[in-house]
């Protein structure tokens, strides 16, 4: 490896290098190193890397942390800190074979295992209803349904993406097409989203012999009324408060802002995961993740995802109709047209407007546009970190109980 050391003045003497070596998220190896490198310069340095296990990920993070107090900072600061992925983990296909039955009326279609049941409602294309051992996994009043939206972020408002981007706020409650059938491996219901614009969201529901819960979708974009994409997910509710897993953290990050957040297992508190922003908006977001842990469900798969005792329409400013939009009074003569003013302003909302829920909402995404922040008047974010409506997207995870597996072992699996 190699360490360079940026100050132009001093050398690296009042710092120590600390490491670890962590194996699918936990630490299995660890050190610390001292340099006296000097300014403006590199100098490299080896470790003795341990036997790194077939199928497993493997990374080595560095934490650079002040030895004495210096002006500014104290004892014990990080001064940098950096990861680097050491070997790649592979997965094997996940079996799981058993009878699972179906059963259709006008209003439900229900697939029914030895432990596991799910109900999906055809009048809204939810799964309302999904237990293991007799205990519901998600909360039945709320089910679990895809969703298109985000709270806007300060960025969001500056380059009009709440205006532009509305028809998505409500989309996903349109059912076209649905029907079920039983497999090798459990039941499956298919169903077809009808979107904005001419968009379509294919969905597999499929519910293995052994009580898992396979969601598998297929986004179809459009050429018609091409515009960015706030998110693309799903979500459900849950009493579960308190969560672990493997992905990028400790804080709050996103697709273009996450170079400061390391790939390892966390914990979290869904009360303490909404940032308090001046004016509320999106917060808590985390990417890169492997396994979500919270109550007694496991959420398993390459994804993004939010757990916050709010939901997404307690931090969109607009859903708040009681506060006043902040006008900007450019001009004594400003014109406040409040139909006009609608997802185009924002309202005043403050961070004492946030409530804080009896239930977490859980936001299982493939993706969430990045936040931008080139500036909070104009700019988009980076196209390459943008969802667009007219492209192609494809998504899966799995939904395992906790008493079918742990949350750790489910990296050794593709769902």
């Amino acid at each position: 490896f190699q360490v360079f050391n940026r100050n132009y003045f001093k050398t690296l003497d009042d710092v120590t290098v600390l490491w670890r070596i962590e194996r699918n998220g936990k630490q299995v190896k660890k050190g610390k190193l001292s340099f006296g490198t000097a300014p403006q310069t590199a100098e490299q340095f080896r470790i003795r890397l341990p036997f790194m296990r077939k199928g497993s990920e493997y990374r080595i993070l560095f934490e650079a942390v002040a030895t004495k107090a210096m002006p500014l900072v104290s004892k014990g600061t990080v001064l940098a800190n950096d990861d680097i992925l050491l070997k790649e983990g592979t997965r094997k296909a996940f079996k799981s074979k058993g009878k699972v039955n179906v059963d259709e009326t006008d209003s439900t279609i229900v697939l029914r295992g030895r432990k596991a049941s799910v109900v999906f409602s055809k009048a809204d294309g939810s799964i309302r209803s999904y237990r293991f051992g007799g205990k519901d996994l998600i909360d039945p009043e709320f089910g679990l349904k895809p969703n298109f939206w985000r709270a806007p972020v300060d960025n969001d408002y500056g380059n009009g993406e709440p205006y532009r981007t509305q028809a998505w706020k409500t989309a996903g409650n349109k059912v076209s097409a649905v029907s079920a059938g039983q497999t090798a491996e459990g039941a499956v219901i298919h169903a077809d989203y009808e979107l904005p614009a001419g968009a379509l969201l294919k969905v597999d529901y499929h519910l293995g012999g052994k009580g898992e819960l396979h969601v598998s979708a297929q986004y179809v974009g459009s050429d018609k009324n091409v515009t960015d994409l706030p998110r693309l997910g799903f979500r459900y509710h849950t009493s579960a408060r308190n969560f672990r897993y493997f992905g990028r953290g400790p804080v709050e990050n996103y697709q273009d802002r996450f170079s400061g957040t390391f790939r390892s297992i966390w914990k979290g508190d869904a009360r303490k995961e909404c940032y308090p922003y001046v004016r509320p908006q999106e917060s808590g977001h985390h990417v890169d993740v492997s396994w979500l842990s919270i109550g007694n469900l496991t959420v398993a798969g390459q994804f993004e995802f939010n757990a916050l005792a709010q939901t997404v329409e307690d931090l969109d400013c607009e859903e708040n109709k009681d506060r006043p939009y902040q006008w900007q009074n450019f001009r004594p003569d400003e014109n406040h047209d409040e139909a006009w003013a609608k997802n185009r302003v924002r309202r005043q909302t403050h961070v004492s407007d946030i409530p804080t829920r009896d239930f977490t909402e859980v936001c299982i995404d493939y993706k969430m546009t990045g936040v931008g922040g080139y500036n909070s008047w104009g700019s988009w974010p980076e196209g390459d970190r943008t969802l667009w409506t007219n492209q192609n997207y494809s998504w899966s995870f799995a939904l395992i109980p906790a008493k079918l597996m742990k949350a750790e072992n489910t990296v050794r699996f593709e769902f």
